[in-house]
Formats: C-alpha cells, structure tokens, sequence
C-alpha cells in the first residue's frame, strides 16, 4: 500500500505525461501540479470552452458536408466505372444536406456572437461584414444563402444524371451532373436581387462550381470573425499557456477534480476540460491567414464548367486540424 498522502479534495492542475513502456505499450501517467483558486479554474475553464467552440462546430459540420458530397460523386464515378447505376438520391440528400448546414453555420455564429459580445458590438459587425461581402460579391453565394431556404420547402432543388460514352481514341468518358433544377430556380421564393440575376444566369445551372465556391466563402466568413475576436482569442491563449508552463508537461495539460469517497479518502475523477494548447496553435495561424485574405483573387465565371476554385491555404485547413478536439 502506498505511504503517500492523499492531496486535498479540489480542483488541481496536472500533466497527463504519455509514458512507452520496453514492449511498446502506451500508458498515461498523471502528475498533479498545484490546487488552482476557484477564480482560476472558472477563468482557464471559460478560455477553453472559447476556444474549443472556434476550431470545431457549425464550421466544421458545413466543410464536411461539402467535402462528403463530392466524396459521393467521386463513388458514383466508380459505380458507373465497375457497370452498376449510381444513386440519384444519395447525391440529392448531400446537397440539401450541405444547406442545411450551411444555414445552421450562420445561424450559430451570429447566435453565438450576440450572446457572448452582444447585438451590434464590433465582433458581431465583423461577422455581418463577411458575410454582406459574400453575399455582394457573388452569384454563386447568393443562390446557395437563398437555397438554404428554399429546400426546407421544396423535395430536391437539385438534378441528377450520369452517362458513359465511348471517344473516339477508343477511352471511356464518364460523367455524373448535378444541377439546380428550372423550376425551383423559376418558383422560389427570392430576393430581388438574386432574382435579377436568374434572368440571365446559366442553365442548367451546376451545382458543383456553388458548391466548391460555398466551401471558399465559409472560410472567408469564419477567417474575418476570427478576425473581429482577435483580442480574445489571445487573451483566452495566454491563459492556457500561463497554466501549461507551470504544468511543465508539453502538450498535455488538464484540470482533474479531486472529490471524497464515502469512506473518507479521496478520489480523482476527471470531471473537467483539458486545457487545449493545439486549440491556441491553430488559432494562431489562421489569424494570420485571415490577414492575407484578398476578396478579388476567388472571382471566377460561374458559368465556366471547368470551374475549379483555387485551393490555398485558409482558415479552413488549419480550423480542420482540429477536429476530434
């Protein structure tokens, strides 16, 4: 038994110093480090949750739609390759699907804003600023913001078909299409200037190039709201990093809960957030990105159907790092 004392019940900061064992085994060893102030715990418990709400959430959500809508269409690719038909359908729920959360993307931002800054405040402008700009500067932003809508309302606002053909050197061509379909484009219910622009937009109009340049857009949004918490984005950083340096543990600072038994003695249980350093790294860099952001480069014709927006680095890439937090 050991002759160690118990540590007084409380919150505690301590290190979860990952040890290898000579077989390769992996196991965590916790060192406690000093009691924290009640002060302390709630100031390093309200930077974290900060924090970690930024680099994963709606953002995340509407990425990953994206991205698994053209993961679906690369397999329909395959099906039609290996003779069998595609789904029609799973295409059709990965692009309302992707609306969905777009909406909720903006929703949620603004939301969260108000609540923590308050309607109006200069962090809350920031984010209407990105997103009128968007909105100001693209067709393609501007059907997608008005979709969001319009399927909730609609079974389907998008088309889909595939085909193969022989060329003439001999090779396979193979295509899958999706496009926002005629006649909600003719019906919907749409703000004036979008439906200016409907009188002389493409059609078919193709859902793919809306969509690649949406996965742009939100980027943009989330780098310029970023942007507007600049100040408390570090303010909540050089908490975390004052408590990871006197924890003396690298990557993995925590705050456990110690709490007594019945029988008197006491016992950790880890009840808390951990104190996300890698949430202050990534933080770090984006802003940066934001920075260098310049609206002209991503102006592109939708109707070019080689449409393909260019892929820099953004806030996207790095928030996407993150994920699993």
């Amino acid at each position: 038994m050991s002759d160690r004392p118990t540590p007084p019940e409380g919150v505690w900061l301590a290190c979860d110093d990952l040890q290898t064992d000579p077989a390769g085994g992996r196991q965590h060893e916790l060192r406690l480090v000093r009691r924290l102030a009640t002060n302390e715990v709630d100031e390093a418990n309200a930077a974290a949750q900060f924090l970690l709400g930024l680099t994963d959430g709606p953002y995340t959500a509407v990425t990953n739609a994206i991205d698994g809508f053209f993961a679906e269409r690369e397999r329909a690719l395959d099906s039609l390759a290996s003779g069998s038909p595609p789904s029609n359908s799973e295409l059709r729920e990965r692009f309302s699907d992707t609306l969905a959360r777009f909406r909720v993307f903006l929703n949620r931002t603004e939301s969260d804003l108000v609540r923590r800054y308050g309607k109006g405040s200069a962090q809350h402008k920031a984010f209407k600023n990105a997103t009128a700009t968007e909105y100001d500067a693209s067709f393609a932003y501007r059907l997608m913001y008005n979709l969001r809508n319009e399927s909730d309302h609609v079974q389907g606002v998008v088309g889909v078909s595939h085909s193969s053909s022989i060329q003439p050197d001999g090779t396979s061509e193979r295509r899958v299409t999706v496009w926002v379909l005629d006649k909600v484009l003719d019906t919907g219910d749409w703000q004036p200037r979008l439906k200016r622009d409907l009188l002389s937009a493409p059609r078919p109009t193709n859902a793919e190039p809306l969509l690649a340049y949406l996965r742009e857009a939100v980027s943009r949004i989330l780098g310029r709201t970023l942007l507007g918490q600049s100040h408390e984005i570090s303010a909540a950083c050089a908490t975390i990093r004052a408590l990871a340096t006197e924890a003396e543990c690298g990557p993995h600072p925590i705050m456990v809960e110690l709490v007594p038994t019945e029988g008197g003695r006491t016992e950790l249980r880890m009840t808390l957030l951990g104190l996300p350093l890698n949430a202050c790294d990534v933080l770090e860099v984006a802003l940066t990105e934001a920075n260098r952001y310049t609206w002209s480069r991503w102006s592109v014709p939708l109707d070019d159907s080689t449409f393909a927006t260019e892929r820099v680095s953004d806030v996207g890439q790095f928030v996407g790092e993150l994920r699993g937090v």
